[in-house]
């Protein structure tokens, strides 16, 4: 008898593991917008995320843009969600490698990539899923300017 309520709890308790999963950050996938939507506008035609999940509340994100030029630029780095300061590898366009970062992971639609420089925060990422999960908002601040870069994508 002890042995059938002890296997139910084990039961119960492995199929809340698939729960834990509804935490992953909603905006898994690829996204696209027009840079000339942003706020404040840039110079920017298109602007493309993609996201991937490689494991536990660790996202490998990639950007692309081109410019009005025609001049492409692009952007790579992997992030470990948990809140903690971590080594920053950040490569491609403009690529800086003396950085860190911490990310946090409010909840299953809204992420935030804090990016640091000899103890300094540089720049800050917000990604927002919209309740439907078909457009995120991304705001890009840039400390040096204090100057915030709204972008509105669309799931592709």
């Amino acid at each position: 008898m002890a042995h059938t309520h002890f296997s139910a709890i084990l039961l119960s308790a492995l199929l809340l593991i698939p729960s834990a999963n509804a935490a992953d950050f909603t905006g898994v996938g690829s996204w696209k917008g027009k840079g000339g939507k942003s706020s404040p506008k840039t110079d920017f035609t298109t602007f493309e995320i993609i996201i991937e999940q490689s494991g536990p509340k660790t996202y490998q994100m990639m950007l692309d843009v081109v410019h009005k030029t025609g001049e492409k630029g692009d952007q790579q780095f992997q992030i470990i969600c948990d809140g903690k300061q971590q080594p920053f590898k950040l490569t491609g366009t403009n690529a800086r490698s003396n950085r860190t970062a911490v990310c946090e992971q409010t909840s299953s639609s809204d992420l935030t990539i804090r990016q640091m420089e000899n103890g300094k925060q540089v720049t800050q990422n917000k990604f927002t899923i919209s309740p439907d999960g078909k457009t995120m908002k991304y705001v890009l601040t840039e400390s040096s300017d204090n100057q915030a870069y709204t972008f509105i994508l669309k799931r592709q």
